[in-house]
């Protein structure tokens, strides 16, 4: 038996680049299989399509004051980098789900390259480094409703982190170095709004590092850093304030104090390691009971583990020869860097999900801490820093714990792998369904439901209502409304004869349901995902 375990940790230490590549070709097979979608995505499609119109990054609305005016409202949703970067592949290969397939898979190899040199940096041995491309090869859980958008900001974030250990680690930054550099660290802001203060953090790194460990060049070059992203930063928020009006969107949502909402948080920490949908639809998803106890139960045991491993690295930090005896004060400084860009994006997560009221979209209950994807960041690093953690204790625990570690790890890989394993069936007996594929088809009968009622009627089509199916990639004569508050404020004004379409969950809102009530619009479509009522508006303001 003893035989047979070394020749399993020999194999895992020898053929760390066979896993590293088993990751890469599974994660980019799965990507079939779970494609980016939902109502970021499609808006950003939109925009993008219009940019190939020649209309810019923008979207058709209507505003309230005239329904018959159509006007290019520009992106401000996102930040534009994302725009543009799906407007250069679409622009060369035309179709937009090999579009989003081919960043995507650019996006996750660099994601997973820059997890690699990660690992070296913080001194990952090659066990668990092939321990943990089976984990990320295996586990979907993290890619789950990941976007373009998404991949790419926690990408560049990662990039940005491996370039700061090594940084740290050579005391040397070359002024070619400190440019490219500077633009990486300031490009997750380019791809979401969240990361506008993450961006900072990189440079200050580098000038803490420099004082701590006593090196002059590096806080010079932190601090020319930290100008260079700034000017970046600013730049940025001075074009998008001149072409949208605003720096930046976060929400729309009421404002207030939503303690309840951080008990919806998806449990990052636990499904890092393990994938657990299929047990919590198996079990939990039939009593609504039965999953606000789960969720109460993976809130606590990951505020309890990230304060648990908190108090370990600075105790550890503090424990360390201040003379840096075998570079372990390096090392523990670079786990707490690890740390704290983890706790910095749950705490900015954290705090839009406290101050604004959750949504009801599409999918159910929306708030900032609930998907997978805003995690993306912390996942990836808390899953290496929890491996550095373990890895160094397994060499001081008592043999029983040793044992019992040894065997955890086995059975976190063992459910990974047969679940896998299904997936894998399921694609060959041609079971497994698409993510999102319903949604999709459903908004394509939106489109030709659209595009009907216009040459039917021989009007311009505005829509407000579900943003998923409102925004679709028509050219003429079609418009959107933002928000059904703009038409309840204003009333129905309109110079030229339109018809408004009107589209609700099948369970319209409180608002949807006042207006149909109020308009007597007709209901021209009822599908599974949606409903679409139809108004005729002539030449006169109500």
């Amino acid at each position: 038996m003893q035989e047979k375990t070394n020749k399993a940790l020999f194999f895992l230490e020898k053929n760390t680049s066979l896993f590293l590549l088993l990751a890469i070709v599974f994660r980019n097979g799965s990507l079939f299989f779970y494609p980016p979608y939902g109502t970021d995505h499609v808006m950003i499609h939109t925009a993008v399509d219009n940019l190939l119109q020649g209309k810019g990054l923008s979207f058709s609305v209507s505003g309230p004051d005239d329904l018959s005016i159509v006007l290019q409202q520009p992106m401000n949703e996102w930040p534009p980098l994302v725009g543009y970067l799906i407007y250069a592949v679409k622009t060369v290969v035309i179709n937009s789900r090999a579009t989003d397939m081919i960043l995507m898979s650019a996006g996750t190899i660099l994601l997973l390259l820059a997890l690699r040199n990660i690992m070296k940096m913080v001194e990952i041995n090659p066990i668990f480094q092939s321990i943990l491309w089976i984990i990320i090869a295996t586990n979907p859980e993290p890619f789950r409703m990941a976007g373009i958008s998404d991949i790419y900001s926690c990408m560049c974030i990662l990039w940005s982190v491996a370039l700061s250990l090594g940084f740290v680690k050579t005391g040397i930054i070359k002024t070619p170095q400190l440019f490219i550099s500077s633009l990486i660290f300031f490009l997750p802001a380019a791809c979401r709004y969240q990361y506008y203060p993450v961006v900072f953090i990189f440079p200050v790194f580098l000038i803490i590092a420099g004082r701590l460990l006593k090196q002059v060049d590096l806080i010079k070059k932190g601090k020319l850093s930290l100008l260079l992203v700034a000017l970046l930063l600013g730049t940025q928020i001075s074009l998008l304030y001149f072409q949208t009006g605003a720096a930046a969107r976060i929400a729309d949502d009421k404002a207030g104090f939503y303690f309840d909402n951080l008990f919806h948080m998806y449990p990052f920490l636990i499904k890092g390691f393990l994938n657990t949908s299929y047990f919590e639809n198996l079990f939990f998803t039939k009593s609504a009971t039965a999953k606000a106890v789960l969720n109460s139960l993976y809130f606590i045991v990951t505020v309890f583990l990230l304060l648990r491993g908190t108090i370990f690295i600075i105790s550890q930090y503090k424990k360390t020869d201040a003379n840096n005896a075998n570079g372990k004060r390096d090392l523990y400084l670079n786990k707490g860097f690890l740390l704290f860009i983890s706790l910095s994006t749950i705490f900015l997560l954290s705090l839009l999900s406290l101050i604004y009221s959750p949504q009801n979209d599409p999918y159910g209950m929306f708030t900032y801490v609930k998907e997978g994807r805003y995690f993306l960041v912390p996942t990836f690093l808390l899953l290496l820093l929890a491996t550095c953690i373990l890895q160094e204790q397994l060499e001081h625990l008592h043999r029983r714990m040793f044992k019992f570690y040894k065997l955890l790890i086995v059975f976190i890989i063992l459910i990974n792998l047969s679940l896998f394993g299904k997936f894998c069936y399921n694609i060959i007996a041609g079971k497994q369904k698409i993510q999102g594929a319903s949604w999709l088809k459903e908004r394509e009968t939106v489109f030709e439901e659209i595009e009907d009622q216009i040459q039917k009627r021989k009007r311009p089509v505005v829509v407000v209502g579900n943003k998923y199916f409102s925004y679709q990639p028509i050219s003429d004569s079609f418009s959107i409304i933002r928000n059904l508050r703009q038409l309840e404020a204003a009333g129905l004004n309109t110079t030229k004869p339109i018809q408004l379409l009107l589209i609700t969950q099948p369970k319209p809102s409180s608002a949807e349901e006042k207006f149909i009530h109020e308009k007597k619009p007709v209901l021209i479509f009822a599908g599974i995902k949606c409903r679409m009522y139809q108004l005729i508006v002539e030449e006169h303001t109500f």
